[in-house]
């Protein structure tokens, strides 16, 4: 059973699938490269159901939602930038330092697709990168890759919540 397949057991409704095309359409709206997991997720259907994003609406209202919310964990960590806990235990001469440092180590962040609620994917080198729940300076690694967490998050009687393995992403991982 694959992603698709295990979704619609539980429920969960979808669209008709995308075209290569269309995919590549959504990838230039949003200057985004979706992984390869998530590309043979959508050829086969797009999750419809409440909490996952709509990227087969091309209304600008949704464009728009979507574009907000690939930058909000980005604006949120700028704008709470000086209370972030991880830095902590390095020193610095002063607050400021540790500002400037920061915003150095948040460009190096990759940027995050939104995929379900505050579960992201984020654009690295990998076909099925692990998936990461953003909220606010609270990140985890979900799921190791799609199908753990999709196992994770929609089989309620899983209690093995989080990742065993520990990948690094860059900025993203360093604050967990």
């Amino acid at each position: 059973m694959d992603s698709f397949e295990y979704l619609q057991s539980k429920g969960l409704l979808f669209s008709k699938g995308v075209s290569h095309e269309t995919l590549f359409k959504i990838e230039s709206i949003y200057q985004i490269k979706f992984p390869l997991s998530m590309k043979k997720l959508f050829l086969k259907g797009v999750p419809i159901s409440s909490g996952f994003y709509r990227w087969d609406d091309f209304s600008n209202s949704n464009i728009d939602y979507i574009k907000e919310m690939i930058d909000y964990p980005f604006q949120y960590i700028l704008e709470n930038i000086a209370d972030i806990d991880w830095l902590d235990d390095r020193s610095f001469l002063n607050e400021e330092e540790k500002i400037k440092f920061a915003k150095r180590e948040l460009q190096k962040a990759p940027h995050l697709i939104p995929l379900y609620m505050h579960r992201y994917i984020p654009i690295v080198e990998e076909d099925d990168p692990p998936i990461l729940s953003v909220h606010g300076f609270d990140v985890i690694i979900y799921g190791d890759n799609l199908w753990d967490w999709i196992r994770q998050e929609f089989d309620r009687y899983n209690c093995d919540r989080y990742s065993k393995k520990e990948k690094f992403i860059p900025f993203w991982t360093e604050i967990c």
